[in-house]
């Protein structure tokens, strides 16, 4: 039987009695204040359990978060240890494709996503915190003879990012989505796009462990764009362990630190 219910019976049970035998009032509503008390406690202990392990999901993508044998790294994972450090607890990452992302948070799987801003994994997030802030750039070969201080048309873009198409900037241009943004800058370096657009940690990435690493390009920032430890909308845990971890996660996510991580990986 549920603890409320028995609870609630037995103590209905003994004020009846109390009643019966005409025991005056004011001891009736100690039993009352009792259970209201037991009440109370019974439902913080049910909603305050302390978190033993951060579960999160986190796209898998260089130099985000990926794994090499058995081994997890990324900036974003690298920063999820940071949070469950804080926390004292242990660390459970899984990468994996937006669509084995969506599919772990939706079956609960896990409470937490990792991700630099993306629209369709929002649909099956809450907001917790912003974390970290990366630029979203252009990328033209040094060489090319055209300017981005000039109206962008009849050019050819490359990107992995959904949604370009609605950016006024790229009205004129035509788009071709990759489905790897690794692929930018070898495609840019053989001259097979005229840009690329990805986010600048994503290229520097791409350039220093390609095989072009002595291409020369220009760059141009169109947007500065959020990273967010966002929870899942399925996830059992309370508000106040909730609470918790968006304290350590604003506390980890200094600008210094996100600057570290990334620098560290394009070094590597």
């Amino acid at each position: 039987m549920n603890l409320y219910v028995a609870a609630y019976v037995l103590l209905s049970f003994g004020v009846g009695k109390l009643n019966a035998i005409y025991l005056n009032n004011s001891l009736c509503s100690v039993f009352l204040i009792m259970f209201m008390v037991f009440s109370v406690a019974v439902s913080a202990t049910d909603n305050d359990k302390d978190l033993d392990e951060l579960r999160i999901s986190i796209v898998e993508a260089k130099p985000w978060g990926w794994t090499e044998g058995r081994q997890q790294q990324g900036v974003l994972y690298d920063l999820a240890a940071l949070v469950a450090q804080e926390l004292d607890v242990k660390l459970d990452v899984r990468n994996g494709s937006v669509a084995r992302v969506i599919r772990q948070i939706s079956n609960a799987e896990t409470d937490f996503i990792y991700f630099v801003d993306n629209p369709i994994l929002a649909n099956v997030a809450d907001n917790l915190v912003q974390a970290g802030y990366y630029k979203l750039q252009l990328w033209q070969r040094a060489d090319a003879d055209w300017s981005f201080a000039e109206p962008l048309q009849n050019i050819r873009i490359a990107t992995s990012i959904l949604g370009t198409e609605s950016m006024p900037l790229l009205a004129n241009v035509n788009v071709d989505h990759v489905h790897s943004a690794n692929l930018l800058v070898p495609m840019l370096a053989a001259g097979r796009t005229d840009a690329v657009l990805e986010l600048n940690a994503v290229l520097e990435y791409s350039r220093i462990k390609g095989e072009r690493r002595k291409d020369q390009f220009n760059s141009y920032t169109i947007a500065i764009i959020p990273g967010y430890f966002w929870v899942s909308k399925n996830t059992e845990l309370s508000a106040q362990v909730i609470e918790k971890v968006r304290a350590a996660v604003i506390k980890v996510s200094s600008p210094e630190t996100i600057q570290e991580l990334t620098q560290r990986y394009l070094n590597e």
